[in-house]
């Protein structure tokens, strides 16, 4: 499962923004006044929007194909949505979970909620249980977020 989302950035005649859409979520809609700014901004409208579906238990779209511009979300976030889509997947209970995990049904629970600051190791030893490992890959930031 890779989140990386197609972002459609549209510069207006006159205004000094930059408006960041998504094709895969209707709902999210940024602005930035660079290209760069707009992109960053957009990871933020992305972690929201995932984070609204996960918090409603609504279906996550696959992402559409990339023409230009992509975005992921922030780690934590992409996580959560990868236990979220195991778990449906699977169609198991979170009291299934919290059992092979040796823990309180409440503490799976925070482990789906994307509002929730989970630690990421108690993630990865829930999707290792369900057959799946976390990965992580170092990539270019926009340019605009580099510390000087």
């Amino acid at each position: 499962m890779i989140y990386r989302y197609p972002v459609t950035l549209r510069h207006e005649a006159g205004d000094d923004a930059w408006t960041a859409t998504f094709p895969d979520f209707p709902e999210a809609i940024t602005y930035g006044e660079s290209v760069d700014a707009a992109l960053i901004a957009a990871i933020d409208a992305l972690d929201e929007a995932l984070a609204s579906r996960v918090h409603g238990d609504e279906t996550i779209p696959p992402p559409s194909r990339i023409r230009k511009y992509a975005v992921e979300p922030s780690l934590l976030i992409a996580a959560k949505v990868a236990l979220y889509e195991t778990v449906a997947a699977a169609g198991i209970r979170k009291t299934w979970l919290a059992r092979r995990l040796d823990v309180n049904e409440n503490e799976v629970r925070r482990m789906l909620d994307p509002y929730h600051a989970t630690k990421l190791s108690r993630i990865e030893r829930a999707l290792a249980l369900l057959g799946k490992r976390l990965s992580v890959s170092v990539v270019d930031a926009p340019s605009g977020t580099t510390v000087r």
